[in-house]
């Protein structure tokens, strides 16, 4: 059956970092319709991941993955199938490729795999403590996740009445955008988070309900986004 041509499809808007909502934007399609205003922009720090001899790496974002020395030969524990592949492609040995924090924290508190030794390269702005979780575990701080203003389209669309598919990803974004809205979005905005935790702080912070992705990844969000825009990945 032919599309409807006086059925409208919603609106998606982006809010992650400008890299990673183009991507978003291109894997499901809509790269030329979508609304992108990154609230969030990485920034190095100026700290070096010096890593030790023999020392594995812990890795829960993609963005870490920029400020990374030469990993070729060491032992990874990762967050999310694409920081696996990165880490392969650069040669390092993944051992450990958990859904979420809690399930990598959890693997390294009851196994302690195959290393002594961790460094957890990260942002300023995490969840899970790892450092502080683990015994010879230590963490570097080499990128920032600095915030920044919506710009007027973005919040035009998401205040107003248009039909709006709204993805979040992290319990700082969904606070920093409920505030970019004044704590309140429009009647037409649907919300997909990506867990339990980002959802709750979006319903705290605008009273609003979002739907939880059925797997915390990068992949169930996009298949759920696709649904969501009328399409099927």
């Amino acid at each position: 059956m032919a599309d409807n041509p006086m059925i409208t499809k919603p609106t998606l808007v982006l809010t992650r970092p400008q890299a990673a909502s183009e991507r978003v934007a291109r894997a499901l399609g809509v790269a030329n319709e979508a609304v992108i205003s990154p609230i969030i922009r990485i920034e190095p720090t100026g700290e070096e991941a010096a890593l030790a001899d023999g020392e594995a790496v812990i890795i829960t974002s993609f963005n870490a993955l920029s400020f990374v020395p030469d990993i070729a030969g060491r032992d990874a524990y990762v967050v999310g199938e694409r920081s696996a592949s990165e880490v392969k492609a650069r040669g390092g040995r993944v051992r450990f490729v958990a859904q979420d924090v809690s399930q990598l924290v959890h693997e390294l508190e009851t196994n302690r795999l195959n290393s002594d030794a961790f460094m957890h390269i990260r942002g300023r702005h995490t969840r899970g403590g790892i450092a502080e979780r683990l015994l010879n575990a230590r963490d570097v701080v080499v990128y920032d996740q600095v915030s920044q203003p919506l710009d007027d389209m973005a919040r035009g669309v998401l205040t107003g009445n248009a039909h709006v598919v709204l993805p979040l990803y992290s319990p700082r974004s969904a606070a920093i955008l409920a505030h970019e809205i004044g704590g309140a979005s429009g009647p037409n905005v649907q919300t997909l988070a990506i867990s339990e935790a980002v959802a709750e702080v979006w319903q705290r912070e605008t009273g609003g309900r979002a739907a939880v992705c059925s797997v915390p990844s990068g992949k169930e969000m996009l298949k759920q986004l696709s649904v969501m825009l009328g399409g099927r990945l």
